[in-house]
């Protein structure tokens, strides 16, 4: 804030870009009152997304597919996010065996876990995400047109995001199991 402060006397309008929904980094320090919240967060309050007489909200995102910016829109943004159209063809190709775990090529994805006692971290949902990106590993990614646009390569290429920095760690470590081969030449 203080910076904000200190720049207003010499600029006749402000630019605040960001997503003041995203989500921050760990801190270890607790702030009193607002001082820990963002200018974004302090000058919109109460609300996921700025008005349109405050400013500007971008609403066309590029990088979700359909099936998952619904969910992130509805979720986090009010219902504003709306996928740019040719994202619809981006996927994660099935194989023609199918797959026991992740039966779909886009989209939001739920598969239950049973565990107790789990706080932090869960060795039971490590094993199950183990057998999803097992399945995961070597199905054809589509692009913009609908085209093979590569491969979903190795473990190392999935992003992990978990609520905890110990269970991604975990993820992170885990290898796949019964790792696919991948084709003579291909590099990762």
């Amino acid at each position: 804030m203080a910076n904000l402060v200190g720049m207003t006397p010499s600029a006749r309008k402000i630019v605040l870009p960001g997503d003041q929904v995203q989500l921050g980094q760990p801190i270890q320090g607790r702030h009193p009152g607002e001082s820990g919240t963002s200018i974004l967060e302090y000058s919109i309050p109460g609300h996921d997304t700025i008005s349109r007489d405050r400013g500007l909200f971008l609403k066309p995102s590029g990088r979700m597919h359909p099936g998952i910016c619904s969910f992130i829109s509805d979720a986090v943004y009010e219902g504003r996010l709306a996928p740019e159209p040719h994202t619809v063809n981006r996927r994660a190709k099935l194989p023609a065996g199918g797959e026991t775990l992740v039966r779909q090529e886009a989209g939001e994805l739920s598969v239950p876990v049973e565990h107790e006692g789990n706080v932090q971290a869960s060795g039971e949902e490590v094993a199950v995400i183990r057998r999803i990106v097992n399945e995961l590993v070597g199905r054809d990614l589509t692009g913009n047109r609908g085209e093979v646009a590569g491969r979903v390569a190795a473990h190392r290429n999935i992003l992990f995001v978990a609520p905890y920095n110990i269970q991604v760690r975990r993820l992170k470590k885990a290898p796949p199991v019964n790792p696919a081969p991948l084709p003579t030449g291909f590099e990762p």
